[in-house]
């Protein structure tokens, strides 16, 4: 009688046990999953780099559908044991750890071919190329760079291709403040070096500027049309009044004034008229500053005919 309730006991016990595996298994499935997760280097030893390995791995994971379906990729981890790695190119195995409850099923690729190198540096100096054209009338000078050296750290085999460390400077900022530029690695054909450290990645470019022509500022002049009848200009304003040319110092002498127009004002009745005017420097001439005027026309009635 007493083994016959042992019996039942067990077997109730074994009912609820399924119970509740049958209800949890149903809420809340094992799904599996894929990710692309990051591949990172991991142990390795000081004085050494790797390179050539991919950057990203495929990784199936299987865990209760509450956790997988809102696994981000950051909470599985994806490494390179590089602990016992001696430089030279070598077949590395990847290893993934999974969150609480989530299993690592698969990785693809699972062993990657890795090249161990020892690290190496040098100076270098920062050369340049000047990109564009200068500001009329403006012949581009020195190019000052600060500091104009940079080191060059990475793996041996591409800091040995590094020729030249460069920056590019815009010669349309000649004579302007000072700008911050990214230097660039590359090799002797003038193309980029991925994968190594320019120290400091960026420098000071100053250019400064010299003028190659004359100038003379000259005052601005508007001609205007169409008043309407009955009504008269009392006064015109341009902003800016004067404009400097740039040229030939002959050419300049027989200029005295730069002419702009015709403002045409449509034979409008009223107090006040602006608009913007295009700038045209003379033949042989440069605008060297403002390229646009803009011209306010005051006008008023005519005074009425006194009656004798």
């Amino acid at each position: 009688m007493h083994q016959n309730l042992n019996y039942k006991i067990i077997a109730v016990l074994l009912a609820v046990a399924l119970w509740f595996y049958v209800l949890l298994t149903e809420e809340n499935p094992i799904i599996e999953r894929k990710l692309t997760v990051p591949l990172q280097p991991w142990q390795m030893a000081s004085g050494l780099v790797a390179s050539g390995y991919p950057d990203r791995v495929e990784v199936l994971v299987q865990g209760p559908k509450r956790l997988v379906g809102s696994l981000s990729e950051n909470a599985i981890t994806a490494r390179l044991d590089l602990a016992s790695v001696r430089p030279g190119t070598r077949q590395v195995p990847v290893v993934a750890m999974g969150a609480d409850e989530v299993t690592v099923v698969r990785l693809h690729p699972s062993r990657v071919s890795v090249k161990v190198e020892q690290v190496a540096s040098k100076t270098m100096r920062v050369e340049y190329l000047v990109l564009g054209t200068p500001p009329p009338g403006v012949m581009l000078g020195q190019v000052r760079l600060e500091p104009a050296m940079v080191r060059v750290s990475g793996a041996h085999s591409l800091v040995e291709q590094v020729e030249h460390t460069l920056v590019t400077v815009n010669a349309e900022l000649a004579g302007l403040a000072e700008s911050q530029v990214s230097v660039r690695a590359v090799n002797e054909y003038g193309m980029p070096i991925p994968g190594v450290k320019l120290e400091p990645g960026r420098v000071r470019v100053r250019v400064e500027a010299e003028r190659k022509l004359d100038y003379k500022t000259v005052p601005i002049t508007v001609q205007v049309t169409g008043v309407a009848e009955g009504w008269q200009v009392k006064s015109v304003t341009v902003e800016p009044a004067v404009v400097t040319l740039g040229g030939d110092t002959k050419v300049l002498a027989g200029v005295d004034y730069l002419a702009v127009g015709p403002l045409d004002l449509g034979k409008q009745e009223v107090s006040t008229h602006r608009e913007t005017l295009e700038l045209k420097a003379p033949a042989g001439l440069l605008l060297l500053d403002a390229k646009r005027a803009q011209v306010s026309v005051h006008q008023e009635p005519l005074p009425a005919p006194q009656v004798p």
